[in-house]
């Protein structure tokens, strides 16, 4: 028989301590987080009518005083099995994964953290099962709760949830609009259909302060899901360029995404470029907080930036906000045409097809046939310097600019029906990249100085300096993490190019 010593015990858990933790995970202040994952867990129950309450409260024990937090919806309300255990539980919840954008399992308990001595969590719900209430909060430095009789917060004919707690520190109203504002806007433009978010201090409901009215609203499918992109050019420059806000199940996840389309936008639209990018199929792909997407290699991902980034170059063109490439010569197309074939022999290796997941498969007509092989630029080529020359691997992929493009100024290998990855020449002197992924392939900065230095070593070295651009950019573009060794490795670039030569001029 086992003595007392050697018996099982429980492990001793800091509930406040766990809930800080979960609180470090955001970048805002402890208390829009509050506001923010309870309008999340609002849009999770399915609610069409959310109403958020603060009111301060003057406390000679709290330091700059308090705020009694409140908000109420419309929402399916909670079962008593939702109610008793997922809801007074922690890192327990009935929510499937991709389905919600709450943070799971934590919800209401991140208030534990900001509740002052002896306050309590009210919570009040009613569903088509269950009524009831209840009240929680820290005894004894263990997280407790206990069912109470409900207040009557919510309508008698109604389901929801209401939620009061009182913060340690005060929220300002001006502040909490904003907050709604930066993760909700795609709630109030309506993209999610007839929802309102009120503010118990406002007359009408909050509204989004974006050029809804100048926007352009357009649709693709994702995995078989549909996205909404919607994009606007603001009459008035921001301070700094905008970019496009990309939202899952109604929350902002990421801002200032520009697809790396900022490369291509005039200069004196980038502080114009606005809009956003309703991506719900990306909801598998949320980290636990809800915060950010898992960027890496994921199929879901790639898909939805090329599409997305197809629809906002098409948008762009169509505002007149692209640049125009330089145009380049016979010999330019020639050496830009044989290093896109060497690129598209490497990436028809199967360990490195990976690198250009987001080129679509070029196999569904036959690539032996006639209508498969391409006229480059510069005339037509032999079969025997056909990209069709060998069957790749199942990674390779055709062009993005296969959809019907012609030749256009500046344009390189990889133009109209050309299996695999488009490379082009664009002079940009004044922009510090070598090169770029963008909506038709790879674009390599002849304007650089990098480039510049390594035409004075000849076409070799030219075309060896493409390709290592080309490679650099598709490693980044494949993970993002990368781009601070990448940018490592540019600098001695840079600074190579920088020397001067034997007779002081510099190349």
């Amino acid at each position: 028989m086992a003595s007392s010593a050697d018996a099982w015990r429980p492990l001793k858990i800091s509930v406040q301590n766990l809930i800080r933790d979960f609180l470090e995970m955001y970048t805002a202040e402890p208390e829009e987080v509050v506001l923010t994952e309870s309008i999340a867990n609002s849009l999770d129950a399915r609610s069409t009518d959310i109403l958020i309450g603060l009111d301060d409260v003057d406390d000679d024990e709290e330091e700059g005083g308090a705020t009694v937090f409140s908000i109420a919806d419309n929402g399916a309300g909670m079962t008593r099995e939702a109610f008793e255990n997922s809801y007074h539980g922690l890192a327990l919840s009935s929510k499937a994964k991709g389905e919600a954008i709450g943070f799971a399992g934590v919800g209401a308990k991140l208030y534990l953290a900001m509740l002052g001595s002896g306050n309590r969590i009210y919570t009040e719900t009613r569903s088509a099962s269950f009524s009831g209430a209840s009240e929680f909060g820290i005894v004894d430095e263990e997280a407790v709760w206990r069912n109470v009789p409900p207040r009557g917060k919510l309508g008698p004919d109604s389901t929801g949830t209401y939620v009061e707690v009182k913060l340690r520190r005060r929220l300002q109203r001006d502040r909490a609009e904003e907050a709604i504002r930066s993760n909700y806007d795609a709630i109030l433009q309506g993209l999610y259909g007839p929802i309102t978010i009120r503010l118990a201090w406002g007359r009408e409901p909050l509204r989004s302060s974006l050029p809804v009215s100048k926007a352009d609203t357009r649709t693709f499918s994702v995995g078989r899901r549909g996205c909404t992109a919607r994009f606007w050019l603001s009459d008035h420059e921001a301070e700094s360029p905008q970019g496009l806000d990309i939202v899952v199940l109604g929350k902002r996840i990421r801002s200032r995404e520009r697809f790396n389309l900022q490369f291509d936008v005039k200069p004196e639209a980038l502080r114009r470029i606005g809009g956003m990018v309703v991506a719900d199929p990306l909801a598998p792909l949320l980290t636990t907080n809800k915060q950010d997407l898992r960027m890496g290699n994921e199929t879901l991902w790639q898909e939805f930036r090329t599409k997305a980034r197809s629809e906002f170059k098409r948008w762009l063109r169509r505002v007149d906000a692209i640049q125009s490439l330089t145009r380049v010569g016979e010999s330019d197309l020639v050496l830009t045409n044989q290093v896109a074939r060497t690129v598209n022999e490497v990436l028809r290796l199967p360990a490195l097809g990976d690198y250009a997941p987001w080129l679509e498969d070029p196999w569904a007509q036959d690539p032996w046939s006639p209508l498969s092989r391409r006229t480059s630029a510069v005339g037509p080529r032999p079969r025997s310097e056909a990209l069709v020359a060998r069957r790749p691997s199942q990674h390779s992929g055709r062009s993005l600019a296969s959809s019907g493009a012609r030749n256009e100024p500046g344009r390189g290998a990889g133009s109209e029906g050309t299996p695999g990855l488009s490379i082009r020449l664009a002079h940009r002197p004044n922009q510090t990249e070598e090169a770029w992924v963008d909506a038709d392939g790879v674009v390599v900065n002849a304007g650089h100085p990098v480039f510049r230095r390594s035409r004075s070593g000849g076409r070799a070295a030219e075309a060896t300096h493409m390709m290592r651009c080309v490679f650099m950019a598709l490693i980044e573009n494949k993970d993002p993490s990368k781009k601070e060794i990448l940018d490592e490795l540019r600098g001695f670039y840079n600074g190579w190019a920088s020397l001067r030569d034997q007779r002081g001029d510099r190349t």
